[in-house]
């Protein structure tokens, strides 16, 4: 056992000699000893069961051989790494819309010198759009940065950019800008690629660059101080509340969700305030507003601004007014209409016209009276008989009626047909707004107010009528 298969032995050796030969002392020891060194130092193999066949010679022992150390893989030359921000493919126009919003927050941000907000929106708004003139814009800020850190990753970063945008716009566009600057930071070669700069040491903030066109505003973030546009905050990421406030514009609060170590950027413009408006005007009069009919209402709301306000009442001239207001203004006007010169006729000729009613029928009254004197004589006449003197009185009154009777018809005429006239004139005064005035540059010509003053009443005598003529345009 121990010639013909040495490796096998070695492993069940120590258990025979410690179970089958327990007496064998020192020896024993020896052997078992012998036989644990074989069993560290020789490799477990796996030997067929049976006995060998014949003619094979044993396999001799040979130590194993040693593993070779793995070889690193053979790497592929790199490209020197570059600071310009990756390119989408195809932006939705949201995303374009949202770049131009980031590119002139950065323009902003550049004017007022601070270059690492400006940079920061410029990358965002690239990695939104991918247009070239974004890649011109961050390499001139980070030229000024680079002046102002003198950190030698700012001057490759610009670098990398520069050359980015002058492989984009092969011709016109800024190329020459472009070269200058490179040459400026001594590079003459305008040639594509990176620098071997790693990415730019720009520490990355979370940053909301709110801006509004609205006069006057002011802007606070999470309840701050308001600050005039445009604000650069540097924020946690999550949720804020901006709210937006200026002079004679309505307020408005917005939240916007900031992202870590990105520049967020909105413009807000504010919706101007109305103008209050506070009337005090006679009672049954209407309000116009650039010709707009606005009721019978005292308190009005209109937009900031140039308007033109009419009030008109029928029997009354009608009141016009250019008014100029900021929004939020409250404004109160107080109006006194005069009559019409129509109003004042037709009442003229109503009171006339009732007086002469009234001369007609005392005229009338006469004429009965007369009439009744000549009708008491002719009783007589007719019972016991009339003097001539009696007959003469007779005829004296018979003569009397009948001339007061025709001055009183006459009269009464002419009294019914003016205050008739005089009806009609008060009610077809019926006053309308004034026409909106034409604006001539920075004139206002207020259009003349309807005229009455052609209107003309006259008599009317016939042999067989009498009456009034009137006219004029109304």
């Amino acid at each position: 056992m121990l010639a013909t298969d040495l490796d096998h032995f070695s492993v069940v050796l120590p258990f025979a000699f410690l179970y089958v030969s327990p007496a064998m002392g020192a020896f024993r020891f020896g052997v078992g000893v012998l036989a644990v060194a074989m069993v560290l130092v020789l490799p477990a193999q796996a030997q067929p069961a049976g006995p060998r066949p014949p003619g094979v010679p044993a396999k001799p022992w040979a130590p194993p051989a040693p593993e070779k150390p793995a070889q690193p893989a053979e790497q592929a030359p790199t490209q020197p790494a570059s600071a310009v921000p990756v390119a989408p493919k195809d932006p939705p126009p949201a995303d374009i819309a949202k770049a131009k919003t980031l590119f002139a927050a950065g323009g902003k941000s550049y004017e007022k010198g601070d270059y690492a907000a400006a940079i920061q929106a410029f990358e965002r708004s690239y990695t939104l759009s991918g247009r070239p003139s974004v890649l011109f814009s961050l390499g001139q800020a980070y030229k000024k940065r680079f002046a102002e850190s003198q950190d030698p990753r700012h001057r490759s970063a610009s670098v990398d950019n520069l050359r980015a945008y002058l492989a984009a716009v092969p011709s016109g566009g800024r190329r020459a800008d472009a070269i200058r600057a490179l040459e400026d930071l001594g590079q003459r070669d305008p040639s594509p690629g990176g620098t071997g700069s790693a990415q730019p040491a720009v520490e990355r903030k979370t940053i909301l660059s709110i801006d509004s066109p609205t006069p006057g505003a002011l802007i606070s973030i999470d309840g701050a101080e308001g600050a005039p546009p445009q604000v650069d905050a540097e924020v946690t990421p999550g949720r804020h509340t901006i709210k937006v406030t200026a002079p004679g514009f309505i307020e408005q609060e917005f939240v916007m969700q900031a992202l870590p170590g990105q520049t967020e950027a909105e413009t807000y413009a504010l919706e101007e305030a109305p103008v209050s408006l506070v009337l005090t005007i006679p009672g049954g009069a209407t309000v116009h507003i650039d010709g707009r009919d606005q009721g019978e209402s005292s308190k009005l709301s209109v937009a900031p601004g140039r308007h033109f306000l009419s009030i008109s009442k029928s029997g009354y001239q009608s009141f016009g007014k250019l008014i100029e207001a900021q929004g939020g203004e409250t404004r109160a006007f107080t109006v006194d209409l005069t009559t019409t010169v129509q109003r004042d006729a037709s009442l003229g000729l109503m009171i006339a016209g009732g007086a002469t009613m009234i001369g007609g029928g005392a005229v009338l009254a006469l004429a009965f009276l007369a009439q009744t004197d000549a009708q008491e004589i002719d009783e007589q006449r007719l019972s016991t008989g009339i003097t001539p003197s009696q007959n003469t009185q007779y005829n004296d009154y018979v003569a009397k009626r009948d001339l007061l009777r025709v001055a009183g018809v006459l009269v009464g005429g002419v009294g019914s047909v003016a205050f008739l006239a005089g009806g009609a004139m008060f009610l077809l005064d019926r006053q309308g707004p004034l026409p909106v005035p034409i604006d001539e540059g920075k004139r206002q010509v207020p259009a003349a107010a309807p005229s009455v003053e052609q209107l003309t009443v006259a008599p009317m005598v016939t042999p067989d009528e009498v009456g009034l003529m009137m006219g004029g345009r109304f």
